[in-house]
């Protein structure tokens, strides 16, 4: 896996605050536990060398068909992330789409490890205030299974969702990147997203290539991207089919 490094300044901080961003693993039975094993482990062992003060998951740890394995080994990372520093996780929409049942036993299973749930709610901590927001599904796909029309992500619905953005520098952790504007425009002064897979396919000078709605060339598929206050830091990820487009961990330093 690569590594990817961007920093991002704000005047409120008084010191430097090193986050380790992970996203889109999708653990699921259809790989084998081994194969689980050694890639957590991998996980594992360079986050550890990367010396994080914070960890941030920022959804489809695991596929929406997850089975018993999948589940068990998105726990088993969780628990090897949380003895090098606190980890915040908020759900992608391949979360949102398990049953329910299998949902409410993934989100025990983190909250055992130690891992903090920011499911639209907030958290202070070492001088930054973290928000972790979550979608409905129909926010990804439609009833009819099709990608037509699918609704915006608005201010409005950030308020509701998540609640007012109180405590500045301010960081949201985000699946989607698709509601850049409205995130701006809540308040947010860092987003983490992922769930792009950095576009499948990247071509060198053009960028990804296709979303999960099947969207060609994505505004947002990797990288550093600002609008405004605000800065938005995009992971590849790390699961799926991809090409020319390796699996990434990455790394965001906010300093003052």
């Amino acid at each position: 896996m690569e590594q990817s490094y961007y920093r991002v300044t704000h005047p409120a901080m008084n010191r430097t605050c090193r986050i380790v961003q992970i996203s889109d693993v999708h653990f699921s039975s259809l790989t084998s536990t081994e194969q689980n094993r050694i890639l957590s482990d991998a996980i594992i062992e360079q986050v550890r060398a990367l010396s994080p003060h914070i960890i941030a998951l920022t959804g489809d740890l695991v596929s929406r068909n997850p089975g018993k394995t999948g589940i068990a080994d998105a726990a088993r990372l969780a628990e090897g992330l949380r003895t090098i520093c606190p980890v915040l996780y908020t759900l992608g929409n391949h979360e949102m789409d398990m049953p329910a049942g299998r949902r409410k036993k993934l989100l025990r299973l983190m909250q055992e490890k130690g891992v903090t749930l920011l499911n639209n709610r907030t958290i202070r901590y070492g001088g930054l205030s973290f928000t972790g927001v979550v979608f409905p599904r129909e926010m990804y796909r439609g009833e009819d299974g099709s990608y037509r029309n699918l609704p915006a992500c608005t201010p409005q619905l950030m308020e509701e969702l998540a609640g007012p953005c109180n405590g500045h520098p301010h960081i949201l952790l985000a699946h989607s990147p698709m509601g850049l504007d409205a995130y701006r425009t809540w308040g947010a002064d860092l987003v983490l997203s992922g769930h792009v897979h950095g576009g499948i396919v990247r071509i060198p000078g053009v960028g990804g290539i296709l979303s999960p709605e099947r969207r060609f060339f994505p505004p947002y598929s990797k990288g550093l991207y600002r609008k405004g206050h605000t800065a938005m830091v995009v992971s590849a990820g790390i699961g799926k089919l991809r090409v020319g487009n390796p699996a990434e961990i990455v790394v965001v330093e906010i300093a003052g």
